[in-house]
């Protein structure tokens, strides 16, 4: 039996960490107890290795961020004019994610706009074209970015501003942490007097 521990040192032989891992990758650490018993030689014990999986995670983000104060697209309209609003969504998750997608009108808007569809730009040359059909979720692989577009209409009766969120929500792989909601994307579309 030992009598004396004159050195201990624990050592992780693989790290345990696994920010950026795809999920479902097995991370295995084993630790090793080294110690001098008294008039002994230096000793190594292995612990028995300790496997863990690492689990799916889904986070998102949408780009620009904006606020009511600080929007981060914005756009002067005349009364029944429209304009397109361009995000990227990206999937900042370890695994394929869904993001369902949804654009909602701030309270501190003055009037609410017409149509707020969202249709990914498929060939991202920033325009609703024939066939980018709307949509209200997007399936992103890890890491992978999409752009979508917020098309924006005005009635003749508009005025004032209108703060339009884009909000992307995990719909996959959720577990209540930071990051699986974006919902600061606000942008401002302000429709004024005709003129004369």
């Amino acid at each position: 039996m030992l009598q004396l521990l004159t050195a201990l040192a624990l050592t992780l032989v693989s790290p345990a960490y696994a920010a950026g891992t795809p999920a479902g990758t097995v991370i295995q650490n084993t630790a090793v107890l080294e110690f001098t018993p008294e008039g002994g030689p230096p000793t190594s014990i292995p612990t028995p290795p300790v496997t863990t999986t690492v689990t799916a995670v889904c986070a998102l983000s949408v780009l620009p961020n904006g606020s009511v104060a600080a929007p981060g697209q914005s756009y002067s309209l005349l009364p029944g004019e429209g304009a397109t609003l361009r995000y990227s969504v990206s999937n900042t998750g370890n695994d394929v994610n869904t993001a369902n997608l949804s654009v909602l009108t701030d309270a501190a808007s003055q009037f609410l706009p017409g149509d707020l569809s969202i249709h990914e730009d498929s060939n991202g040359n920033g325009v609703v074209d024939p066939g980018e059909a709307a949509v209200t979720a997007l399936t992103l692989a890890a890491d992978q970015t999409r752009t979508v577009l917020v098309q924006v209409s005005t009635a003749a009766a508009n005025r004032g501003a209108a703060y339009l969120n884009l909000v992307a929500a995990c719909a996959t792989n959720t577990s209540g942490r930071p990051g699986e909601t974006d919902d600061d994307n606000v942008a401002r579309v302000s429709v004024g007097e005709p003129r004369n």
